[in-house]
């Protein structure tokens, strides 16, 4: 990881290059941004987290959403309570796995305590992660079988 100093604060940049898979983080969402009002011991923490994040998994590579078969992209979407797209998502990530499954990662600026969207995104078939986009925010993830 990275420090530079931009407009007089410190920044981190690069953070995939103290996860044990840079490859695997290297092109996401989470790393392209810098981390101004974060510290060195948040950083890490949220790089254990995504280290933990594939070996849970056994995550191969991160994918775009651009190369995901439309079928399984339609599974990753969240529907609200009436069964209406509302795409109730942000700071989304995709996965490849070992077993050539796709994860869907995302990370929201709700509330954690938040249960009205706590519970539509179980309906919607995901769970809580440890925080692997900012440690105050929940990370849901998604698990598609291929």
């Amino acid at each position: 990881m990275d420090l530079i100093i931009k407009n007089g604060r410190e920044q981190y940049i690069n953070p995939h290059k103290l996860s044990k898979y840079p490859k695997i983080f290297i092109g996401t969402y989470w790393n392209r941004h810098s981390f101004d009002n974060f510290e060195l011991n948040e950083v890490q923490y949220l790089i254990k987290n995504r280290d933990l994040l594939v070996e849970t998994f056994k995550i191969k590579s991160n994918i775009c959403s651009t190369k995901i078969p439309k079928y399984i992209l339609k599974q990753t979407i969240i529907y609200n309570h009436n069964n209406i797209l509302n795409d109730y998502r942000d700071h989304i990530e995709y996965y490849k796995t070992k077993d050539r499954d796709i994860l869907s990662v995302f990370s929201i600026y709700v509330s954690p305590d938040d249960n009205i969207i706590n519970e539509l995104y179980k309906n919607n078939g995901y769970r809580i992660f440890e925080p692997i986009y900012d440690k105050n925010i929940n990370t849901y993830f998604k698990l598609i079988k291929k």
